[in-house]
Order: structure tokens, then sequence, then C-alpha cells
């Protein structure tokens, strides 16, 4: 109940109101996304959940009719992204489809710092 609460109401999840139990209620619908972040460990016998809800449709844009559409060779389109080929040092030429599955992203440098070293040293 408090789950579908925190989803419907405090997040404002655009969400049908048949989309989880009654008890969670029905919120505003004005959410465009979220993220959400459990933490399992250090939340005793309930879990944490911190949320990250972006505004947008009609709160934002009252002429929104909830459709933006595509263009329609996306298909062909996501597909000469995934065979497009990058270049990660130490490990040569790939499919960009490759790095992003083995890496969840391709490497990315700024200022010629791999910032996916970064994040790994910072890993527990």
């Amino acid at each position: 109940q408090e789950f579908w609460k925190l989803i419907k109401q405090d997040c404002e999840a655009d969400l049908p109101a048949e989309v989880g139990p009654a008890e969670g209620g029905s919120g505003s619908r004005k959410s465009w996304n979220g993220e959400y972040f459990v933490d399992f460990i250090n939340g005793g016998e309930s879990p944490m959940v911190s949320v990250y809800a972006q505004k947008a449709n009609h709160s934002v844009d009252p002429n929104f009719d909830g459709h933006l559409g595509c263009p329609e060779d996306i298909r062909e389109q996501y597909a000469r992204m995934q065979n497009e080929r990058v270049s990660e040092d130490g490990r040569g030429w790939m499919s960009y489809g490759e790095a992003a599955r083995r890496d969840g992203a391709p490497p990315i440098k700024i200022a010629g710092i791999d910032v996916n070293h970064i994040f790994s040293s910072l890993k527990a």
C-alpha cells in the first residue's frame, strides 16, 4: 500500500488507476519519467527508496496530446547505431552494441580521462 502511494501520489506516476491496488490511491499523473533507487542493505527491515521524478506532459505543455511519435524507419536507425564501430583503449574496435552490452556504455572520455575508470574506482 505504501509502495503504490509513493509511486502514484508522491511521484505522480503516469499510471492508470487500475495499475496496482486501489489502496495506493491515484495521483496527478504529471510525471514524465522517474528513476527509483532502492537500498535493501542499509534499510533494515524495510528498504529505503529514493526517487527522481521529472514532471512533464500536460503539467508543462497544455497542448501535449501524450504521443511524441517516432520515425517510420526507427528499427533501421537503431540497428545502424548498434552496428556503428567504436574504438576502446586496450580492447580495439567493436560495434557500439557490443561495447554497450559489455560495459553498460561505451567509454566516455572527458579531458582525456576515462570516466568509466573513475566510476569503477568509486565502487566499494
